[in-house]
């Protein structure tokens, strides 16, 4: 704990500016010199300890090679030698997901699972910009992917991919959509003419298919290898395959652990070892995380500061006239601002019984809904494991709501079920001085109370 006390505070330091204030700094030194903080830096240390592959490659938030990898272990004919485990893997996936639904395209997947998947092509943006076309003549299948990793859905992209495809391949029995994004999103009627027709799908899913894909793929291979070994009558051979097996099984291993680490440090999905101590670390000095976010001022991260804290004053104003409650920011960086509202909380009540979507039992948001420079305001319902009261209440509110979205189901994450646009754009804008704060929060406040006139429509039936 000595050398961490040591070695980390000047690399902290730098972060703070000159000016803050004394109990800042007292918090700041009390946060390093904690146990808590020596082992979070040491847990670091050692995931840190070997060399990945992805930080070589300069991978992180670019979204072509996020893509290109997915791609290639999407491809049955590459030389991961899982064929088509990965695919398969996640056909089953949603299968399960939309089980409940009985619509076509969950016939369409458990139809497709009955095929042989091994022969199919896929295809990177060579096809009308598609992320991600998988296709194979034989089981009459195509799989479209549009991957988000940080950028937003463009207004009717997936509308252009989707009249492709059904065009392109309308003599294949069974055509798939997938919007991969980091939080597995829903599309919403704002985005898309046939929303309901794209399945969502998260990192964290498709990561986890990917290491169950690895699993079942190494273990099934090492029976083949040694069963083709035998049929050669040599003993010498079966050890040679078994040890270039055993070989192979560990080298994309760790690939996938890599890729992993990766998303990881990304944010993308949580760190089973890391995030427990992180949340920890991160409740008890909020204050100092806070303040150094407060104080950064260069680029784009100096304006969307600029436009939070001129949205957190027209929210706290909202809040005075009694219009809204609960605002917060609900991440850590304050990409996401929420707030709620009285009848709401009554027709949708907070229950800890069941955590639900954000994991501590909210069961609606509205949200200033990245990005930041471009916002739009949101309602969002977290249906994830929710009795059936409490569906058919969404239900009711997303039928309201109008447009083609699919079922609310228990399971699926989230579910945005009202876009109300705020004619915002401060996308080119460069210097946090240059925002007409008056113009930005009546904004806000005109986008807010019209989100707040198709509640109060509903909740006057």
């Amino acid at each position: 704990m000595e050398e961490i006390c040591h070695a980390v505070p000047e690399a902290v330091l730098e972060a703070v500016p000159e000016a803050e204030p004394e109990e800042i700094m007292q918090r700041l030194q009390e946060m390093i010199a904690s146990e808590k903080f020596a082992s979070l830096v040491n847990s670091i240390r050692k995931n840190k300890s070997w060399i990945n592959i992805f930080d070589v490659v300069g991978m992180q938030n670019q979204e072509l090679k996020h893509s290109n990898f997915l791609a290639w272990m999407l491809n049955p004919k590459a030389q991961h030698g899982l064929k088509d485990a990965f695919v398969r893997k996640i056909l089953e996936l949603l299968c399960k997901k939309e089980e409940a639904t009985g619509e076509n395209r969950y016939n369409a997947i458990k139809l497709a699972l009955e095929y042989k998947l091994d022969d199919a092509t896929v295809v990177r943006e060579s096809e009308n910009n598609v992320d991600i076309l998988f296709r194979t003549r034989y089981s009459h299948l195509v799989i479209c992917i549009e991957n988000k990793v940080s950028a937003s859905v463009s207004e009717r992209q997936l509308d252009k991919y989707f009249n492709y495809v059904n065009a392109k391949y309308k003599d294949y029995k069974h055509r798939l959509f997938i919007l991969l994004t980091p939080e597995g999103y829903s599309v919403d009627d704002s985005l898309a003419s046939h929303p309901e027709s794209w399945l969502p799908l998260s990192y964290a899913e498709i990561l986890g298919c990917l290491k169950s894909a690895t699993e079942s793929a190494t273990e099934s291979a090492t029976e083949i290898v040694t069963e083709n070994a035998k049929e050669n009558a040599a003993e010498s051979a079966i050890k040679a395959s078994a040890k270039e097996n055993t070989k192979n099984k560990s080298r994309l291993r760790q690939l996938i652990k890599d890729y992993e680490d990766l998303l990881e440090r990304m944010g993308i999905v949580a760190s089973e070892h890391l995030q427990p101590k992180i949340d920890d670390i991160y409740e008890e000095y909020k204050d100092v995380f806070d303040y150094i976010y407060s104080q950064k001022s260069y680029g784009k991260r100096a304006v969307t500061q600029r436009l939070k804290e001129i949205y957190g004053k027209t929210l706290a104003r909202l809040g005075e006239e009694g219009l809204i409650i609960a605002c917060e920011s609900y991440d850590k960086v304050g990409s996401y601002i929420g707030f709620g509202t009285e009848q709401m909380n009554d027709y949708l009540p907070t229950d800890e019984n069941y955590p639900g979507s954000w994991g501590n039992g909210d069961r609606y948001w509205y949200w200033i809904y990245p990005s930041l420079l471009e916002p739009t305001i949101k309602l969002e319902l977290g249906s994830l494991g929710q009795p059936e009261e409490i569906l058919n209440k969404m239900q009711q509110l997303k039928d309201y709501a109008g447009g083609k979205s699919k079922q609310i189901l228990s399971s699926c994450r989230y579910n945005i079920v009202k876009t109300v646009t705020t004619g915002i754009r401060e996308c080119e804008t460069e210097d946090p001085t240059q925002i007409d704060e008056d113009a930005v929060s009546q904004a806000i406040t005109v986008a807010i109370k019209e989100m707040l006139n198709f509640q109060n429509a509903f909740f006057s039936l």
